[in-house]
């Protein structure tokens, strides 16, 4: 067999036997196959089923989506519209910039005070007198408040929100933002630009105490304003935060058209806890809460204030419950008072009462004459008499109690020595002097003081003829003489003497005393002037380390007294009294009342 033949017949033979395995295994499998499409074709109906359940589901899902996409687009819109009113109460809020929404006190609660004098108009610097100062700011705030640090004075900014001192002479005060008047309107720079600055006319008190400080001012920006002083200052403060500082609203000046009026008729808007709402010229005058404070309203809710001139009748009033505090109780009563459970608040704070001679009307030009005056008082018996434990004498022209008094012992009661000081100036058959006095001004009893002075120089052959004045009347006759005086003009004068009272400002002696006895000030009721004492007035003020200073005071006050410029008389505590149930008072340190934090059960 060839070669060939045998190839073709090996793999025909394999080929016959492939053919037979895979034969074998295509029975097989169709055979197994067949019995499982027998068992799927059983098994279809569950699974149709089942994939009709699950078509079912898609189909609810489907529309769940579509539900979830249309409430997803719904919220967008919903959030849209209250993220555009969330934006509008912003934007609201921002233009109320902190005004409040009055707060409406669950009792009305209402302080009646007895004051020895009220208020002639509703402008500050017309006052002149501390106790209406210190009403006067629970409705009208200056840029600063005295107050006491333990035993420091400290000057808290309230209207004014932060200060620099640039250089020695300049000072840029920022005012506080989002401070709203009573009538709603807002303070800015403008506000305290006008009540500073104001002019034609100019208020005297601003005159002494201001001009004599401050060389000018300007505002910077809506809340922002420059003072330049007239020299260097280290308590510029102290001055920005009197009762004749109180800020108005010149928005309110110019809509009643007073730019060039003083007093000012009305009643100005403050940025104060409280706002007046009745007012009745020397009568009394009545307040209640600002709906624009800007802080947690007093428990007080109202303050009313009423003349009350006589001291038995203010006492009186204050037994029978028809006032809640009196000022300045008369010596006399206040063991009364304290032994019926009464509460009787004391503050020392320093005061001088003096005798102003004119130092340029004839005869109180010449030194023996003053002198003589001097001499003549029984100050031990005045005071003992008077006053008891509750006064003391001045031994100098400062104020005893501030920082730079010192005391100068001259002037013993001496008859004698005044009858021949009087007869060397020429005067040994005596003389008539005229003095006025105040009422409701000087010190307490003043007319029982004057009454005794009036007898004390009758003995030494001095005819004292005294005029009694109420202040406004005496206001009305001086206003303008020393200002003509001052500019040269011709002056004639109507008193030799006046009785003069004088709290400090400050706490500091070099301060009073520039207010009062620099020859070129406008207080200067002893019309005296002494180059050497302006001089060490100045330097006193300066900023001189403080014991140099007051070195100068010392000598300012020993020249003065051997000029017998003035005659100190009266320097005392002054006393308040009030039901128990008011707590929480506080004397602020330059004597002004504080009511705001107090509280009164009834």
């Amino acid at each position: 067999m060839s070669k060939r033949a045998s190839t073709i017949e090996i793999a025909s033979v394999v080929l016959i036997i492939i053919a037979i395995l895979v034969s074998g295994v295509s029975v097989a499998y169709v055979s197994s196959l067949n019995s499982k499409m027998s068992e799927l074709s059983s098994a279809i109906p569950t699974i149709s089923s089942k994939i009709d359940d699950l078509s079912t589901k898609l189909e609810k899902l489907t529309t769940a989506e579509s539900d979830l996409a249309n409430a997803m687009k719904d919220l967008t819109t919903a959030f849209g519209k209250s993220a555009a009113d969330i934006k509008a109460i912003q934007d609201r809020l921002a233009k109320l910039e902190n005004a409040t929404i009055p707060i409406q006190p669950t009792k009305k609660v209402t302080l009646r005070i007895g004051v020895l004098k009220t208020f002639e108009t509703m402008d500050p610097p017309q006052w002149g007198d501390d106790t209406l100062n210190a009403i006067g700011q629970h409705v009208w705030e200056a840029l600063f408040r005295m107050a006491w640090n333990r035993s420091e004075i400290i000057y808290e900014p309230i209207l004014c929100e932060s200060y620099q001192q640039t250089d020695n002479l300049t000072w840029v005060f920022n005012i506080r933002r989002g401070v709203k008047f009573s009538d709603g309107s807002g303070l800015d720079a403008w506000d305290v630009y006008w009540s500073l600055a104001r002019t034609d006319p100019r208020p005297p008190n601003m005159i002494w105490s201001l001009d004599e400080r401050i060389q000018s001012y300007e505002v910077l920006n809506n809340y922002t304003i420059k003072m330049v002083t007239k020299y260097p200052m280290n308590n510029l403060q102290a001055w920005l935060c009197q009762g004749w500082t109180n800020i108005v609203s010149y928005d309110w000046i110019k809509k009643t058209g007073q730019e060039h009026t003083y007093p000012l008729n009305g009643i100005p808007p403050g940025t104060g806890q409280y706002m007046w709402y009745e007012f009745e010229p020397m009568v009394y005058a009545k307040m209640n809460l600002n709906p624009y404070w800007r802080g947690t309203p007093p428990q007080i809710t109202n303050i009313e204030v009423y003349a009350a001139y006589d001291d038995t009748a203010r006492v009186t009033a204050l037994q029978a419950g028809s006032l809640d505090w009196i000022t300045q109780v008369p010596p006399e009563a206040v063991k009364t008072l304290k032994d019926a459970g009464y509460t009787i608040w004391k503050y020392n704070l320093p005061q001088l009462t003096s005798i102003a001679p004119n130092n340029v009307f004839p005869p109180c030009d010449i030194l023996k004459v003053r002198q003589a005056m001097a001499y003549a008082i029984n100050y031990n018996e005045l005071i003992s008499t008077l006053y008891g434990e509750t006064a003391n004498r001045p031994f100098s022209m400062a104020l005893p109690g501030t920082i730079g008094y010192t005391e100068i012992h001259m002037y013993d009661y001496d008859p004698v020595k005044a009858r021949q000081l009087l007869s060397e100036a020429g005067y040994s058959s005596g003389l008539t002097l005229k003095m006025a006095v105040v009422e409701a001004w000087a010190m307490p009893k003043s007319l029982e003081a004057t009454a005794a002075i009036q007898k004390y120089f009758k003995d030494v052959g001095i005819n004292l003829e005294i005029e009694v004045l109420e202040r406004a009347a005496y206001r009305a006759m001086t206003s303008g003489i020393r200002e003509k005086y001052l500019a040269g003009e011709h002056v004639d004068f109507r008193w030799h003497l006046v009785l003069r009272p004088w709290g400090t400002d400050t706490m500091y002696a070099g301060d009073d005393m520039l207010s009062l006895y620099l020859s070129t000030v406008s207080a200067n009721s002893w019309y005296y002037n002494n180059t050497k004492v302006d001089q060490l007035i100045k330097f006193a003020v300066s900023m001189a380390p403080l014991d140099e200073r007051i070195k100068a005071l010392h000598e300012a006050q020993q020249i003065m007294m051997e000029d017998c410029a003035g005659i100190p008389i009266y320097s005392g505590a002054s006393f308040a009294a009030s039901a128990p149930q008011l707590k929480g008072f506080v004397f602020q340190p330059n004597g002004y009342e504080y009511f705001v934090e107090s509280t009164l059960i009834k």
